[in-house]
């Protein structure tokens, strides 16, 4: 059975059988705001998601006013959430992302701080994430972690690959 494997931010070049972007590109399969949507793909849906050069238009945080209440939303956590979710065990997340300051501030779409290492250990169970009762679960929701597979600096990229277990 071919895996299947969904590209997120995919641009025109992707080969990859699901594909989002909020621009409608020849191959481009689902357009959407990944940043705002939820993906519209079920549970344990996918072998692999790839998500290159996409995280770092991602915002940490959103606050709006409605109804005379304030809300906040974290959208790097919710997406790491939704690739989780729709991952299959097993399944592998291949991000790539700039995390040399220079190289990654210099684009005007480039939002909030750079996705690092150590934020990557916030999805992998670190920084209490293993534990319901300490910081990640409760003030951020990340209930989930990942295994680390491989993390490695590619000139001023970072590219990782973690597995859901």
């Amino acid at each position: 059975m071919k895996p299947k494997r969904l590209d997120i931010g995919a641009g025109a070049h992707s080969d990859w059988e699901y594909q989002i972007d909020q621009v409608k590109f020849e191959r481009t399969t689902h357009v959407m705001d990944a940043v705002i949507e939820p993906l519209p793909f079920e549970d344990n849906f996918f072998d692999e998601i790839r998500i290159s050069q996409f995280m770092e238009h991602v915002p940490v945080l959103i606050y709006w006013k409605e109804n005379g209440k304030f809300y906040k939303k974290y959208p790097r956590i919710d997406l790491m959430k939704e690739c989780y979710r729709t991952l299959k065990s097993g399944g592998l997340l291949h991000i790539s992302t700039p995390v040399e300051f220079p190289y990654w501030a210099q684009d005007p779409t480039h939002v909030d701080v750079p996705f690092l290492p150590d934020t990557v250990e916030y999805f992998c169970g670190g920084w209490g994430a293993k534990d319901p009762e300490d910081f990640a679960q409760k003030s951020y929701g990340i209930n989930f972690a990942f295994k680390w597979v491989k993390r490695e600096q590619v000139g001023f990229n970072m590219d990782v690959t973690l597995q859901k277990p």
